[in-house]
């Protein structure tokens, strides 16, 4: 428990951080290139799980039974080589499909995809080894040094390029740390077994495939408005995304610490217990969602004072997707309570069938609507969500009724 708290307010810290480091963003880039930025970084958020092929699962599965690490290792190696090949495959890709120089697009991809997934995969290398203190701390570690050296760049009268100082600190980071893991490597005279890690990684490719209908889901709109090219609309359609996942953060928190507890109760007999706690958890996250959104439109006019005017379109972008989290707090509680009860793999199959429409749908209408389209797809896709969670949550909740 004391692990999942010092995690849960790790991440708190991180968001802030994040928050702040997103906000400089904003401000230096200005609204056109800050929404290349937001796009791309949608685009590595979209496809970084399918270059991995779920390696990340793998390295924390197969740390219990790899006593020596060369197998656990391999997997790290492999993820870098292929962040690095996928890195190389998307920089033109990327600049065809925005319109855009080569050597910015590849400064955005070399930051976001090859450095940042590292710093998730080393991430869950730690976890697996059971530092949780390491694996909370981590990441933390990565934006605060990225805003160190932004402050120091610009205080001391560098380049006032945000995305090369972007890429220069992330690059600054991750070094160092790939050459000490490599010295940990050579001295502890570790095998790699590239051809094995491989063959296992078969099964970690459902991983990957859920992980990307996830993404899809919360980035494809981001895509598909810089690939239409309305770079200005992504800029203040990503704040006002930014500032509406506020809201579900503590919620996703809750979620997290009550996770074993619905673990326990969903595999008793008497789902009564099971039904309570749903509905508690239900009440308490609307609750909670709907007075951080309360709280948001009290404070927006002042945190969009920080962006400048060329955000000021996100304003009523964020009232129009204030429903939004409050419609997740309640498909989320109902889609904890299908896993509790032992179906993942159907819960796995709605999010996917439900991230494959609202692609589809975001590319017949956003080019055609803009943020409105987004906005559109956003909402339907969540009560979609809910829609299909809750009457699957109650079938199955009473087809556990009948057989006991």
């Amino acid at each position: 428990m004391k692990g999942s708290i010092v995690n849960i307010v790790c991440q708190f810290v991180k968001l802030g951080f994040q928050f702040l480091y997103f906000t400089i963003a904003a401000k230096m880039l200005g609204a056109d290139k800050f929404g290349l930025w937001a796009s791309v970084s949608a685009l590595c958020n979209i496809l970084s799980p399918l270059i991995i092929l779920g390696i990340g699962p793998c390295i924390i599965k197969v740390h219990a039974s790899d006593k020596d690490f060369s197998l656990f290792r391999s997997y790290y190696y492999l993820g870098a080589l292929l962040l690095a090949i996928g890195t190389l495959v998307l920089t033109p890709v990327a600049a065809l499909l925005y319109k855009t120089n080569y050597s910015t697009v590849a400064l955005v991809l070399i930051a976001e995809l090859f450095v940042f997934r590292q710093i998730e995969l080393l991430s869950q290398m730690y976890l697996a080894k059971g530092n949780k203190l390491a694996f909370s701390l981590f990441p933390v570690a990565f934006i605060v040094f990225k805003l160190l050296i932004v402050f120091v760049i610009f205080w001391w009268g560098g380049s006032d390029d945000f995305i090369y100082v972007n890429f220069i600190s992330s690059l600054v980071f991750i070094l160092p740390v790939m050459c000490w893991e490599e010295l940990r490597s050579v001295k502890s005279n570790l095998k790699l077994q590239f051809q094995k890690a491989i063959h296992m990684m078969r099964e970690a490719v459902y991983f990957s495939l859920a992980t990307t209908a996830k993404t899809v889901y919360t980035d494809s709109d981001k895509v598909i408005l810089g690939a239409a090219n309305n770079l200005r609309d992504v800029a203040n359609y990503n704040i006002a995304y930014k500032l509406i996942s506020l809201v579900f953060v503590p919620v996703s928190a809750v979620l997290s610490i009550q996770a074993p507890t619905l673990y326990h109760l969903g595999s008793l007999e008497n789902k009564a217990a099971l039904r309570e706690k749903i509905k508690r958890l239900i009440a308490l996250c609307v609750a909670m969602s709907s007075l951080i959104g309360i709280g948001i439109i009290i404070f927006l006019p002042i945190i969009l004072s920080f962006f400048g005017d060329e955000y000021a379109n996100a304003k009523n972008m964020v009232y129009l997707l204030l429903p939004a989290p409050i419609i997740m707090s309640i498909h989320y509680v109902f889609a904890d309570g299908i896993t509790a009860m032992g179906y993942q793999k159907l819960r796995a199959y709605m999010s996917i069938i439900t991230a494959v429409l609202n692609a589809v749908l975001g590319l017949v209408f956003i080019p055609m609507y803009g943020v409105a389209g987004a906005v559109g797809i956003t909402l339907f896709s969540e009560t979609l969500l809910l829609v299909l969670f809750s009457s699957v949550y109650m079938s199955k909740l009473k087809k556990k009724y009948v057989e006991h």
